[in-house]
């Protein structure tokens, strides 16, 4: 389990710096990939609550890196449940950085389906907007980008 933190890499001057942003525990960050190696404002997260090996990850979470404001919304089931690494989808092609969707994978072990929930990226604690279910499970997903081929 990690928490959150940031590298800075300073390449004119030669040298990497590290910075603790939080002790939310979190995995598999994201952001906005327009905004790969220029300034960004959120990241996105699976998140969930420490147990005594790790973490349950059961949560998906928005972040400002400048002002520290979170908010997430949490799969509530049963049984236990594994949130994977969103993909974010900008709204369209020129959205500003943040506006668009989640699409996050979630397996259901027990009941053998994974539903892929896309969610409102800028409002989380709603829930998500759509629901694509798969009648099998799908595992432990691997790392998921979007693409826009237009």
């Amino acid at each position: 389990t990690t928490c959150i933190g940031r590298w800075v890499l300073d390449l004119e001057k030669g040298r990497a710096t590290s910075e603790h942003l939080s002790d939310t525990p979190v995995e598999l960050p994201k952001i906005d990939e327009r905004f790969w190696g220029k300034p960004y404002e959120w990241g996105f997260y699976t998140a969930g609550e420490r147990v005594k090996d790790g973490m349950r990850m059961n949560t998906v979470m928005r972040r400002n890196v400048h002002t520290g404001k979170e908010d997430s919304y949490t799969i509530k089931h049963d049984r236990p449940v594994g949130v994977y690494e969103s993909v974010f989808v900008p709204r369209t092609p020129d959205a500003p950085e943040g506006d668009g969707y989640l699409i996050t994978p979630v397996s259901y072990f027990n009941e053998r389906h994974t539903d892929f929930m896309v969610f409102n990226a800028d409002d989380l604690p709603s829930g998500p907007v759509a629901k694509v279910v798969l009648p099998f499970a799908v595992g432990w997903t691997p790392h998921g980008h979007w693409m826009d081929f237009h």
